[in-house]
């Protein structure tokens, strides 16, 4: 177990070619917070040069353009983006690898598809495939994948579908590595689903609490290793008793929620099997909202 050294976690997971970094919501303080430090030591002391972002390539790309050259106003920029990523936690670690862009050359590159266009069923196949085509055209990539937990992990417990980091565990073997993230108590942002408008266009980030963790999740035997965010590794796993073929309740929450159903948003998950370790926050703040 170890208590969120950046400088060891960053160690642990550098061998690997690309380094799927998952969350439980799209909503977290922490989450965004561990990811973007990771990163930036990933980027400044292990060669990676790529962060890979759970948008589409055509959004991507003119952020990528101001990381390089300051073209363009960020805020403005960032509107494009998918609304849980229009946040305070991402706006920063942008403005960082611009600021540092002589130093440390990054490419910022969205690898979803396009949802109104493409067949939403094939989605995790069609990301994978986006990442291979962009991996085979830019030699020497080292990338840091920024999705969700449901994205990043290398198989479905339920059989359902099939994740996009099964597809690229398939393609990249061990050169691919996925660490999911989970919370106990507190909140994150996410946009708030009235029922009866389900196809609202309005996708306002709304605060939503978790006041206690339901005895049957995965987060709540989690809560009873240690009171401080802690990262397990693979191995981590193992010998706090996370075996590879039984499956857990997580967490499992996208865009969007109705509130008054909050603990029904879960999903199975084979921790051990599903994933090269994990980040567990005790206690979570919501994403900040960009300010305008």
């Amino acid at each position: 177990m170890t208590y969120m050294d950046i400088g060891q976690i960053g160690k642990e997971v550098s061998s690997a070619q690309l380094v799927g970094i998952g969350e439980s919501t799209h909503g977290t303080h922490e989450f965004f917070d561990f990811k973007a430090k990771l990163f930036i030591e990933l980027l400044q002391r292990h060669g990676f040069n790529t962060l890979l972002f759970e948008d589409s390539a055509r959004t991507c790309q003119p952020i990528n353009e101001y990381i390089k050259t300051g073209r363009g106003n960020l805020g403005n920029l960032m509107s494009g983006l998918y609304s849980v990523w229009r946040v305070e936690e991402l706006k920063n670690l942008i403005l960082w690898l611009h600021d540092n862009r002589l130093t440390h050359r990054v490419e910022f590159v969205g690898f979803d598809i396009d949802q109104s266009l493409e067949n939403i069923e094939q989605r995790d196949e069609l990301m994978a495939k986006n990442i291979l085509t962009y991996v085979k055209s830019k030699l020497h990539t080292k990338a840091f994948i920024w999705a969700h937990n449901s994205h990043v992990k290398y198989s479905d417990t339920d059989k359902n579908d099939r994740p996009m980091g099964l597809f690229l565990r398939r393609l990249f073997g061990r050169d691919y590595l996925s660490i999911a993230q989970f919370f106990g108590c507190g909140e994150f942002s996410a946009t708030q689903i009235d029922e009866s408008k389900p196809n609202s266009p309005d996708r306002t980030l709304k605060t939503v609490a978790f006041d206690n963790i339901p005895d049957n999740l995965l987060e709540a035997q989690l809560d009873t290793l240690d009171d401080k965010p802690y990262f397990l590794s693979k191995t981590g796993l193992a010998i706090k008793g996370f075996k590879s073929d039984k499956a857990y309740a997580v967490r499992s929450i996208g865009w969007g929620i109705v509130p008054s159903r909050a603990n029904e948003y879960i999903e199975n998950c084979n921790v051990a099997k599903e994933f090269g370790g994990l980040t567990y926050f005790p206690v979570a703040k919501h994403s900040q909202p960009l300010s305008q």
